[in-house]
């Protein structure tokens, strides 16, 4: 026998829903959500994925570049965090980050240069990068950055939800979990269990295999 040669494994929010309803013995096999019950569902693994993107998930992580010509850039994609930056000129360098109070307190936030540092200004809607010194228009340079974007909204029940395919199972019994509330229904012993061991882990699947501590400031 033969395998089937795909990795293409993936489920439609519908799917999901239907899926974390049969766990819960709310609906049976291979039945479906009425259409009120999706709707609600699928507010609420909205809710569910957006709490998880405080965690920096290694599949959430794009590359952005950006000419820097002004002291303060807005990012895009919309991004949670700035996981490291490089400048060109015109080798690479790292760009150091500091955090905001250190920044706040530099008496010449306008001083021009070529930029050897960072800080991140995170607010409702955007998230953006200032640089210290400020770099001049005249030699502009490009930054490279490692971002951590936010996950996609879930906006119709036949799209697909925004996660790798080995958190599938983990987004299905955490919803289940988190809905079943609603139906005065109580998760079974198993399916608690296992969707805590799941989310744990997923994230750390994600954290580093090691950490190193830069000196104290």
């Amino acid at each position: 026998m033969t395998t089937s040669g795909t990795i293409t494994a993936t489920m439609t929010a519908r799917e999901i829903i239907n899926k974390a309803l049969a766990r819960l013995a709310i609906i049976a096999s291979g039945e479906t959500a009425t259409s009120d019950e999706a709707q609600d569902a699928m507010v609420d693994l909205g809710l569910m994925l957006k709490s998880w993107q405080t965690d920096c998930n290694l599949w959430r992580e794009e590359e952005v570049t950006f000419v820097a010509t002004t002291v303060e850039t807005v990012l895009e994609p919309r991004c949670i965090d700035v996981i490291e930056a490089r400048i060109e000129t015109p080798y690479e360098r790292p760009l150091a980050r500091w955090e905001w109070g250190d920044y706040i307190n530099i008496p010449t936030k306008t001083q021009a240069g070529t930029p050897s540092c960072f800080t991140v200004r995170k607010q409702r809607d955007s998230v953006s990068m200032l640089l210290w010194p400020a770099p001049s228009i005249a030699r502009p340079a490009n930054v490279v950055c490692t971002v951590a974007r936010v996950i996609e909204d879930v906006t119709d029940l036949e799209q697909t939800i925004d996660v790798p395919q080995e958190w599938i199972e983990c987004v299905v019994l955490n919803l289940a979990v988190i809905i079943a509330p609603s139906y005065g229904a109580t998760p079974s012993p198993l399916v608690m269990q296992r969707a805590d061991t799941l989310l744990t882990q997923m994230r750390d699947l994600d954290r580093p295999a090691s950490y190193s501590m830069g000196p104290f400031r």
